[in-house]
């Protein structure tokens, strides 16, 4: 089974502050068991300064999905099937086409995210 392409995303990516808390959490507790100077605590100190010195990835966006978009308009009935369907039609016009519509998890680079989105989510 294929993960979908935004779960993939998401797993990819982490919350370095977090990490760091763990990290030197776990530390501490080795400390108090072997000792400052013990070689795997040593080790494992190391480990924690390289993730607190790795450099981060500048160049990441927030990206906003199409549903959450206000360009994108939802089409709620399927003409040729008569279901209800999970794409839309952007109403841009560098994304207008009658021959491509866009799913509710597409997105570009001109998302503009709907006003209670931009409330109501956190970053990814």
């Amino acid at each position: 089974m294929q993960m979908g392409k935004e779960n993939k995303m998401r797993k990819e990516y982490m919350d370095r502050e977090a990490l760091e808390f763990e990290l030197n959490h776990r530390l501490q507790i080795l400390m108090g068991t072997y000792g400052e100077y013990d070689h795997y605590t040593s080790g494992f100190d190391e480990c924690v300064s390289r993730v607190e010195n790795f450099p981060s990835a500048i160049d990441v966006e927030k990206v906003v999905l199409c549903k959450y978009c206000r360009h994108y308009h939802p089409v709620t009935l399927d003409e040729e099937t008569r279901e209800l369907g999970n794409w839309g039609i952007c109403d841009q016009a560098w994304f207008n086409s009658d021959e491509y519509n866009v799913l509710e998890t597409d997105y570009c680079s001109h998302g503009e995210a709907i006003q209670w989105v931009q409330t109501n989510t956190k970053s990814v």
